[in-house]
């Protein structure tokens, strides 16, 4: 019993692990987009391409999606919610850097938590909510320290803060949904909502100016960066997280996610030359240290119940 359990874990865990190394590039190809465009015109960009790749191989493959004739609550709440997250996730990263915000989107599982715990019924133990605080201390202290470096403005963690609610309202939502609805159907629906809304509006962002709208691609940096963000990080990795959030609690889901803090420290620091202080790393600790509690004390729990 206990070694099909782990084999039915596995794939949903790779699945998981491999969706938020994906999501942990794009702090830093979001921050070098960037430099030629605003967020809502490289969020059209990205979730057009995105869209286009997913109908090429829903054709080549023969797949479809199934969207009616089922409940539509809980599957438009995770509609509404995916670009929020990327509206936050991308002026949060343009206020601040990629590694200041791949540290901050660290605290999503303590989130999370709360969220799953209020709209799922996912009760915490009194421990886990004593371990919710070394992520708050984390965050308040990366927060004190990128602003004293001048690398962080009030605006960029407000934004940031904004992604973590979304994004944990945004997992919650997926795991309501996959009960009714496959991982493509919510890919589909997500990235098809998500290519409509950015592009009306960088459309009126740009006055209706087709040129304004298509000059960034005249850089190939950019477009490269738009390949990268639209077929890895929409894409391939909404495929893998949603697959794998129909498998399991979301606050396992989410606390798999601070892979993401990882990634987006080292590529941040090592691609963008960006500061990492001894601060900053103590804070990524806190974090990353409460939500691994967090997560040991959530498995303990989940065994005394069988």
């Amino acid at each position: 019993m206990d070694k099909t359990k782990k084999s039915n874990l596995l794939l949903p865990v790779l699945a998981v692990l491999a969706g938020n190394i994906m999501w942990g590039f794009v702090f830093v190809f979001t921050k070098a987009a960037l430099e030629y465009t605003e967020p809502t015109v490289l969020l059209s960009h990205r979730f057009i391409s995105a869209f286009v790749l997913l109908n090429l191989t829903m054709l080549i493959t023969g797949k479809r999606v199934h969207l009616t004739g089922k409940p539509l609550g809980a599957f438009a709440v995770f509609l509404l919610t995916e670009p929020l997250c990327f509206i936050f996730e991308s002026y949060g990263v343009l206020y601040t850097n990629a590694v200041f915000s791949g540290v901050m989107l660290a605290s999503v599982p303590a989130v999370s938590m709360i969220v799953g715990m209020l709209f799922l019924k996912e009760r915490p133990t009194p421990r886990q909510l004593i371990y919710v605080l070394a992520p708050i201390a984390g965050v308040v202290l990366v927060t004190l320290n990128g602003s004293s470096l001048g690398i962080v403005k009030p605006i960029g963690v407000i934004m940031l803060i904004g992604a973590c609610l979304s994004s944990a309202f945004y997992k919650t939502a997926n795991r309501r949904a996959a009960e009714h609805y496959t991982s493509l159907d919510r890919t589909y629906g997500a990235i098809g909502l998500c290519a409509v809304f950015f592009t009306v509006w960088a459309l009126l962002y740009c006055r209706g100016d087709m040129y304004q709208f298509i000059a960034p691609f005249e850089h190939t940096s950019y477009t490269l960066t738009i390949i990268f963000l639209s077929l890895f990080s929409s894409l391939i990795a909404n495929l893998l997280i949603n697959y794998a959030a129909g498998k399991m609690p979301v606050f396992v889901l989410a606390t798999l996610g601070t892979v993401v803090t990882l990634c987006s420290m080292i590529s941040g620091a090592v691609i963008l030359h960006e500061p990492i202080t001894v601060w900053m790393v103590a804070g990524a600790l806190l974090i990353l240290g409460g939500v691994t509690l967090i997560s040991i004390s959530n498995n303990k729990k989940a065994q005394e119940t069988k």
